[in-house]
This record gives structure tokens, sequence and C-alpha cells, in this order.
């Protein structure tokens, strides 16, 4: 994911790409693109030098218990690591999403998959998303990981 945000910095600095302020925290941005044929949210916080600070990218996942489901997974740039901001920055995107959908989808779930091995990033999960993590494989990588699931919505 640390390679999505260094893409995401290159393409916003030349102009690539413009995303738009956010209607509920202002302080973040929100990209909607293409990502091999599903439509992909991505929420950014930019400083205002146009530094990326922090990025989650949301896309649709199979349905989890009969409702829809997104694949969340989020990084922040090494010099902003350790002052919550990953924490801050998945809370705010899925505040975001859910305010997006609620009319047309009023209940769907966060899904997170984190390398078992990645400590902070398995502290945010626990913190954010659920405290009851399933052990899995990773099917991308064939490494442990914990799988973690949030229902939005009522």
């Amino acid at each position: 994911m640390e390679a999505a945000l260094k893409s995401f910095q290159q393409a916003y600095s030349k102009g690539y790409i413009a995303p738009t302020r956010c209607k509920l925290r202002p302080d973040l941005w929100v990209l909607r693109d293409d990502a091999n044929g599903d439509s992909r949210l991505t929420f950014t916080q930019i400083d205002d030098k146009g530094t990326v600070r922090a990025l989650v990218s949301l896309l649709p996942a199979e349905p989890y218990e009969g409702k829809p489901c997104f694949a969340l997974a989020y990084a922040v740039a090494e010099k902003f690591r350790g002052i919550g901001l990953a924490q801050e920055i998945v809370e705010s995107s899925i505040v975001e999403l859910h305010n997006g959908l609620k009319q047309q989808v009023p209940q769907f779930y966060i899904e997170v998959v984190v390398d078992k091995l990645n400590t902070a990033s398995n502290r945010v999960a626990a913190k954010v998303i659920s405290s009851n993590p399933v052990e899995i494989t990773d099917q991308f990588s064939g490494d442990p990981a914990l799988q973690y699931f949030r229902l939005v919505g009522k």
C-alpha cells in the first residue's frame, strides 16, 4: 500500500489527478477512479504544501453476511507515522463513505486484511474495525494475516 501512496503523490504533484474535498471532513480529499474494472475510492489527507500524508483505498469486495462489502487498505507516509494519522483517516474515510452511500446502501461491511506481523496496522484495525479478527492466509501474498470486518450503518 505504501507504493500506492507514493504513486498517488506523484500523480497529484504532476497534476494528473484532481481529488475533491470531502463534505464532512474538509481536510480530507477523495478521488473516484477505475481499478481494473472496479470503481475505487481513494481518500487522502494532503497538507498545505501538497504532501500526501495518508491514504485510504476502498474497493468493492464480495458481499459479507448478505450485505455489500468494501475492502479497505491504508498507508501513512513514513515521516507522518506514529501520530495517530492512520486511525484518524481510516475512521474519517468510513464516515465519508457511509455519508455518501446511506440513501442507496444503508448498511455495508468494511473488510481489512493485515499481515499478521504488521503490528502497527493490526493495532489500527483492532481499534477502528474490530477487536475480533480471524486468522487467515492472505490470498495474494500467501502469508499469515488477520481479517477484520465492521458493519457500518443501522
